[in-house]
């Protein structure tokens, strides 16, 4: 919920109609956030993109500096995350000059001047309840879930760039959430291939357990899923599936300056392995990093 608030917020302040979001791993938890993000800036203009760039690690800093200037590079001009610690995304942000909303705890110390608003833990009232049901002689529940309405997730407060009309949206939403059973993932709803992932008629509050199941991004994201096996040397040759891919050095224009590219399509096609072998060879030659992105 919190997350859909970011996106309202970023949907107003947005002028490059593009969004970035460094991501640890495509995981129903991270997933969901990534589309509530989006399903809240197309709430505000419905042609907004995010870009998602999936760093592979939890925590891995200089992968979440890449991350953030690839995705400014590519044109989003506010970033938000999902890892470990969101210091170094906001913080990068920061010193490019672009917008931010957090992730965790407040990161306004670290961007005075670009921090928007962001989605925070409110892990009190939860251990409250724990403890209240527990003195009470009442079984503890075994999985628990929450949003606003249930005071386990909160807003930052606003920042100086803020908005009338991004305040006066985020607040009127934010009631509603407030009043409990509010719905972000309502069908009909598309994924970003075209396919219809939840049918009409159909909704999943805040509380549903079908969430924790979440395997798509919704229409407006610009990454597709590696359904592909993971690489791994011992099955180089077992028939790893066949990806197209795009290998191209970070903080570079993607579109511009493509490494080995294909005449057909300036593309690199081959297994998986053999894309993971030739993104660390390019890497070895000249000794820069580059980020590897599956188009299949």
């Amino acid at each position: 919920m919190a997350q859909y608030l970011n996106g309202i917020v970023a949907g107003h302040m947005t002028k490059s109609k593009k969004l970035g979001f460094a991501a640890a791993k495509p995981i129903p938890q991270v997933l969901l956030n990534i589309n509530s993000l989006t399903l809240g800036a197309r709430a505000v203009d419905p042609e907004i993109e995010v870009q998602v760039i999936f760093t592979g690690e939890w925590s891995a800093l200089v992968k979440e500096a890449e991350a953030t200037n690839a995705l400014v590079s590519s044109g989003a001009d506010v970033i938000t995350c999902h890892v470990d610690g969101a210091k170094v995304v906001i913080g990068t942000t920061e010193q490019i000059g672009g917008y931010s909303c957090g992730y965790h705890t407040t990161q306004q110390e670290i961007a005075p001047h670009g921090y928007l608003t962001g989605a925070e833990w409110n892990g009190a009232p939860v251990y409250e309840t724990f403890v209240s049901e527990k003195l009470a002689g009442q079984p503890l529940g075994h999985f628990v879930r929450g949003g606003l309405g249930e005071h386990f997730v909160k807003s930052s407060p606003y920042g100086p760039a803020f908005t009338e009309a991004a305040k006066s949206q985020a607040d009127a939403v934010r009631a509603e959430m407030m009043k409990g059973n509010f719905a972000i993932i309502n069908g009909p709803l598309k994924d970003n291939t075209g396919k219809e992932v939840v049918p009409a008629g159909l909704s999943y509050p805040e509380t549903a357990i079908e969430l924790e199941a979440m395997d798509y991004l919704v229409e407006g994201v610009i990454d597709r899923l590696c359904k592909c096996r993971r690489y791994d040397r011992r099955q180089s040759h077992r028939g790893d599936p066949v990806q197209t891919c795009r290998i191209f050095p970070v903080g570079t224009d993607q579109a511009n300056r493509r490494v080995a590219p294909d005449p057909a399509g300036g593309h690199c096609r081959g297994a998986f392995g053999t894309m993971f072998s030739l993104e660390n060879k390019l890497q070895r030659a000249s000794g820069r990093r580059f980020w590897r992105i599956c188009l299949t």
